[in-house]
């Protein structure tokens, strides 16, 4: 069967995955964004605009024939959801009613045939509609695995995570290999030497792969990134793995255990650690309330129960912040308690005293500790109000998408108990 033919197989149908599959790399994505002064004060990021309208777009070889291979779109971005659904190319056109799938944020148009490279491109949101593609030359990825005694690591199967095009920063593009149909058609098993081949990536592309084995950690975000090269093989040094480590701990409200409660642990960014590697696990609590999450990387993290959408902003939960994990560690304990906690609540005007629709609001505190970047965020409404809910403590407040500055706000709380924190922009 041709690799053609097993992505017409995978994709035959639209696939949900969940944000296990996705929030680890989008968390560390933002990472570097979030904490850009810069980013924080941009008007084009982090206002929602509801995805619309036809996208008609003309796929094409690298010499300019029409594409045969097939393509997709992957819509992501709402709550931890994204979604694959296959679009045929007919005479190297492609045709899709984006108004469907209002409810995603961002649209990303993939694209493949046999003998290129696997093509991607952002479709929404846009500054100027895409109207032609053109498949990228194909290159395969080859590198060996070894364990941490320094043995093959036979048996193991490597899967791209990641993809970015131009260096990393606003200016390039990047999509996560989600779901997982799209991943393992990529994928490749280690032989005997622990050597993989993997097919089919974008010539002159950077890829980030992850080893899927609950032995072994994570790769991380930022010390596995590989440059593509624009010839037919890219061999990547050899890779030695590291033994996973793992945090448990249980969920409970008023002593009852709480299922569903989506868990994530962040890198801390003191100083005084090793600098973020991007980082990153997530786990659900299951019926008893209690996780485990495992594949992490030895290193201080962040753990965070991220309840602001399962729960309807009806709970919080405090953090617990600059947890230490050394190789192969099991570590426990790492409970939470979900709480009603305090308001912050407040209004957005403009310069003109108006209220302004559609503005971040970014809060770190003790549901989201400033040492990582996982900021908890809400967005005003057409009354410019917005309204989160936070552990008693210290808040530090700031709009983060906005058309004009406003001052960051500094601000102590009281569980059980509203605070007003209003934002002029100047």
């Amino acid at each position: 069967m041709s690799h053609t033919e097993c992505l017409a197989i995978g994709l035959s149908k639209s696939a949900r995955v969940g944000w296990i599959a996705t929030a680890g790399l989008m968390a560390a994505l933002a990472a570097t964004i979030f904490a850009s002064p810069n980013w924080r004060n941009s008007a084009a990021v982090g206002q929602v605009v509801p995805m619309s309208g036809w996208i008609s777009v003309r796929i094409l070889t690298p010499d300019g024939k029409a594409a045969k291979g097939f393509a997709g779109i992957v819509f992501d971005g709402k709550s931890r959801e994204s979604e694959l659904v296959e679009t045929q190319i007919n005479n190297g056109q492609i045709s899709v009613d984006l108004s469907l799938h209002a409810g995603y944020p961002r649209a990303t148009l993939v694209a493949f045939e046999r003998g290129y490279g696997l093509t991607f491109k952002r479709v929404w949101p846009v500054e100027h509609p895409v109207e032609e593609l053109h498949l990228a030359k194909e290159t395969t990825l080859t590198g060996i695995i070894k364990t941490p005694g320094l043995k093959p690591a036979a048996g193991v199967v490597v899967v791209p995570k990641l993809l970015t095009m131009g260096d990393w920063g606003a200016s390039s593009m990047e999509f996560l290999m989600v779901p997982k149909d799209l991943q393992q058609l990529f994928s490749s098993g280690t032989d005997s030497s622990g050597r993989f081949h993997m097919p089919g990536l974008p010539a002159g592309a950077n890829v980030d792969i992850e080893v899927e084995d609950p032995k072994f950690a994570s790769l991380g975000t930022y010390d596995n990134r590989t440059g593509l090269s624009s010839g037919p093989q890219t061999t990547v040094g050899t890779i030695v793995m590291h033994s996973a480590s793992a945090f448990e701990g249980r969920v409970t409200q008023n002593g009852k255990a709480v299922a569903g409660v989506h868990i994530g642990a962040q890198a801390n960014q003191n100083p005084q650690h090793v600098p973020n590697k991007g980082l990153w696990g997530e786990a659900v609590t299951d019926s008893n309330g209690r996780f485990h999450m495992g594949k992490l990387q030895a290193g201080a993290y962040n753990v965070i129960a991220d309840v602001q959408d399962d729960f309807d902003s009806g709970f919080t939960a405090v953090a617990h912040e600059d947890v230490s994990l050394s190789e192969g560690q099991i570590k426990t304990g790492i409970d939470f308690e979900l709480i009603l906690g305090a308001i912050v609540k407040g209004k957005v005007t403009g310069p003109d005293g108006l209220p302004v629709a559609g503005v971040g609001i970014g809060i770190y505190g003790p549901a989201h500790p400033q040492s990582s970047a996982w900021v908890q965020t809400a967005f005003t409404g057409p009354d410019g109000r917005y309204q989160l809910r936070v552990p008693g403590g210290k808040q530090y407040v700031y709009l983060y998408s906005a058309p004009a500055r406003a001052d960051d706000q500094t601000i102590t709380v009281q569980n059980g108990k509203s605070t007003s924190v209003d934002f002029q922009m100047k």
